[in-house]
């Protein structure tokens, strides 16, 4: 994998995590009464982000674990493109740690 792609990938695995970290704070932030008065007007977005959040616990375990699954990865990945391109292991989870704490933090938690 070139260091393009993987650049790439790691963009990618950012706005996901943001995707997940934002849509958790809409589902936490969604107006029950707009909800069902856009169904009673017969509304299908409405009655489709009904039906998503009848489960309300599948729905916040499928994005946690979503929002965790892409922050590991994203930071797995880093961890591996500083080891192969000349740190030493400990120093590249250093490095990743600090590089990638204040990016997920605003990218991944903060913008969405």
């Amino acid at each position: 994998m070139t260091l393009a792609m993987q650049i790439l990938f790691c963009l990618i695995l950012i706005l996901l995590a943001a995707f997940f970290a934002g849509s958790e704070t809409g589902v936490y932030r969604l107006s029950r009464f707009r909800l069902r008065l856009g169904i009673q007007q017969h509304r299908p977005m409405y009655s489709l982000l009904a039906k998503i959040i009848s489960d309300s616990h599948g729905l916040m375990l499928s994005l946690l674990t979503g929002n965790n699954l892409a922050n590991y990865l994203v930071t797995s990945l880093v961890t591996y493109m500083l080891i192969r391109y000349g740190d030493s292991q400990h120093a590249a989870e250093a490095h990743a740690t600090m590089i990638m704490t204040p990016i997920l933090f605003l990218f991944g938690e903060i913008l969405p």
